[in-house]
């Protein structure tokens, strides 16, 4: 039973990166650096690694709850998951 569910935290978490990549990838994508100044576009690429940064840390805190036993730990990702569900 543990090794199932540790299996699904894994896949959770994949998932949960591989759409933070794709995310900071098309926001990348979209953004215009042509038209924007250098500040602006350090800002906002600070901001992608900032936000790729603190997903990479959810999954890890969710993945380190699952194998450690430690509910607490999952604490971030709960708080990160709510806040997707308000936002859209």
């Amino acid at each position: 039973m543990e090794t199932d569910l540790a299996a699904k935290v894994k896949l959770i978490c994949g998932i949960f990166l591989s759409i933070s990549i794709v995310s900071t990838v098309l926001a990348c994508a979209l953004w215009d650096f042509q038209e924007q100044t250098p500040a602006n576009n350090a800002l906002y690429i600070s901001g992608l690694l900032l936000a790729f940064v603190l997903n990479s840390g959810i999954a890890y805190s969710l993945l380190a709850g699952t194998l450690q036993q430690r509910s607490s730990i999952f604490f971030p990702y709960i708080v990160c998951a709510s806040i997707y569900t308000v936002v859209r």
